[in-house]
């Protein structure tokens, strides 16, 4: 589709307001501001003074296979390495060339007859996960670092790792950029979240630079050419599980090449290597006795969508409700469509004088599954959801507002998928305006006005996924909203539920807050999709009241959490003040 025939659509959908808005973001993340940033994010990363004290007792082995590589490119690469700042490593070559790869040997002879710290092998071609392992075969140093053949290394990137092994990482990874041509021609950024299980899984968000401990390589047994195509995601998948400590580091170390036939320009031109990621992420979930089916997503072929297999939980939802019969008959209709049925509602009713909605509450309470609580006194959505809360017979406790309208109906097992999990404890979805537009996918800690949290993605139209399409799959967050989360009982019960010195605003961020704290992780699903009518349980924070109550409460939380409202899934080169835009 043409960029004037995507315009049209967006306004015919969307309207003229919403749709000039959406273009001018795209202008102000544009190439030139964009290629500018970048330039001064990688500036900075050089020289710094911490490496004037480094020790440099560890050897860091490269290990790089190579195979029919282009000349110009593998001088490229071998110089970055011998060019770099960090003195102790060895660069580690299996040389699988054909006859078509004549030069590319000539030069690995040549560079290895030429520098001691290059150790050179020449053999037979076994695949790309085999030759990794020759490679790895003639190294004798510490820690291990993948190289790719076409690729080039920040000059600084072993000091940076180095660093980080001697605090006791044993598996490394750093942010990067691809280029096509001159290593100026900068095609994608991409800067990472730190350490995220549930995200890579989904996707190898990891892809390069990393370097892991030789200890931790050799027990979880190096490279299987059972996945060549996806090695590196298999493996990474196998080395952080076992890891004691996984560290990133937000810098751009790597220069990853785009060029004809590489991974990097079409994932495409491999696509055994699609095969051999479903196979990987599906051995690696029953290697840890995780029923699950893997498949490719809508998005893209090496982005997977994983269903896990649930047990029959009952799950109770609980609804905050004021007047608004229209909003919540809505709610509790979409409700009743969903495919899973162990469920009970508990709907918290509040200071209503709406007769329409006495008499819905009457027709209501004849049904088994729905208790109505009445409580007559001050909102105070904490204090309300902590008492529906203990009202509830399921060991899963799903949040809703009443002003949502579930789209589909598979929801509530898209979230039990991941609230089931026992390293989990709470899930949140995917809310959209009635026009489709995002709402909330989840919470960016940390950032906006109050420097407390804002949402991912906002306003995005539906089919954007976002930032190298992250908003699509489902990933590790620091938060959700309140406004659609799961949570099991029994962890709520544990952390006292919600903080009711916070009675309106920032709940949902202090609870998600408060799950991580106790060592279990928040999830964000797309799957699950909803509708969200937005401020139907007690109105928008406009007036001046609502306004100081909510500067009160910013300044309650982030007095409370300090520095853990840093949010460590957005990386630290975006802008804290707007969403997706470098600092």
């Amino acid at each position: 589709m043409s960029k004037i025939n995507k315009a049209v659509k967006y306004i015919k959908e969307y309207g003229f307001v919403k749709t000039a808005k959406a273009v001018k973001t795209k202008l102000c993340s544009g190439k030139a501001a964009t290629a500018k940033k970048l330039k001064r994010i990688i500036k900075e990363s050089y020289d710094h003074k911490e490496f004037e004290q480094l020790n440099t007792s560890l050897k860091i082995s490269i290990l790089m296979p190579v195979y029919n590589t282009d000349v110009d490119m593998l001088k490229c690469v071998m110089e970055s390495v011998i060019n770099g700042s960090y003195d102790n490593y060895e660069l580690c070559i299996y040389d699988a060339s054909d006859e078509n790869g004549r030069d590319a040997t000539k030069i690995c002879e040549d560079y290895a007859g030429k520098f001691p710290k290059i150790k050179y092998l020449k053999g037979d071609n076994f695949g790309i996960a085999e030759n990794t392992n020759r490679c790895f075969d003639i190294s004798e140093g510490g820690y291990i670092a993948l190289l790719d053949h076409d690729d080039v290394l920040h000059r600084d990137a072993l000091c940076y790792v180095a660093m980080e092994a001697c605090k006791g990482a044993d598996f490394i990874y750093t942010d990067e950029v691809t280029f096509s041509g001159k290593i100026t021609n900068v095609v994608s950024s991409d800067f990472k979240p730190d350490y995220s299980p549930y995200m890579l899984r989904c996707n190898n968000y990891i892809c390069h630079f990393v370097c892991f401990s030789r200890e931790l390589f050799v027990s979880c047994g190096k490279f299987n050419k059972k996945y060549d195509g996806s090695q590196d995601h298999e493996l990474f998948l196998r080395l952080t599980d076992r890891a004691k400590k996984v560290c990133h580091i937000p810098k751009i170390l790597y220069f990853w090449r785009v060029h004809k036939g590489s991974v990097s320009d079409s994932i495409e031109a491999k696509e055994y290597a699609i095969t051999a990621g479903i196979n990987g992420v599906r051995d690696f979930l029953a290697s840890k006795n995780i029923d699950a089916e893997v498949e490719s997503s809508e998005i893209y072929p090496t982005i997977y969508r994983i269903h896990y297999k649930i047990t029959d939980e009952k799950v109770s939802v609980i609804i905050l409700n004021h007047n608004h019969y229209e909003d919540l008959k809505r709610c509790l209709e979409s409700i009743y469509r969903s495919t899973y049925k162990n469920y009970e509602i508990i709907i918290l009713e509040n200071n209503s004088n709406d007769q329409v909605l006495s008499d819905y509450y009457a027709e209501l309470s004849q049904k088994e599954n729905i208790k109505i609580i009445t409580l007559n006194e001050p909102f105070n959505y904490s204090r309300f959801n902590n008492i529906a809360a203990g009202y509830a017979a399921g060991t899963q406790l799903l949040f809703l507002n009443n002003d949502i309208e579930a789209v589909s109906e598979n929801w509530i097992q898209e979230m039990l998928m991941y609230s089931q999990r026992n390293d989990v404890g709470a899930v949140g979805a995917q809310l959209r305006y009635p026009d489709k537009t995002l709402q909330h996918c989840y919470l960016i800690t940390g950032a906006g006005p109050h420097k407390v949290a804002i949402h991912a993605g906002l306003g995005l139209f539906e089919g954007d996924y976002g930032y190298l399409d992250r908003i699509g799959f489902v990933r590790d967050v620091s938060a959700v909203t309140g406004a659609c989360l799961m949570v099991k009982k029994d962890i709520f019960d544990k952390i006292g539920g919600f903080d009711e010195k916070l009675s309106v605003a920032y709940n949902d961020v202090d609870i998600c807050l408060k799950i991580r704290n106790e060592g279990y992780g928040i999830i964000y699903t797309p799957y699950a999709r909803l509708i969200h009518y937005e401020s139907g349980t007690r109105g928008r924070d406009s007036k001046d009241s609502n306004r100081r109550r909510l500067d009160a409460e910013a300044e309650y939380i982030k007095n409370k959490w300090k520095d853990k409202l840093i949010d460590r899934y957005y990386n630290a080169n975006f802008s804290t003040d707007r969403e997706g835009m470098l600092r």
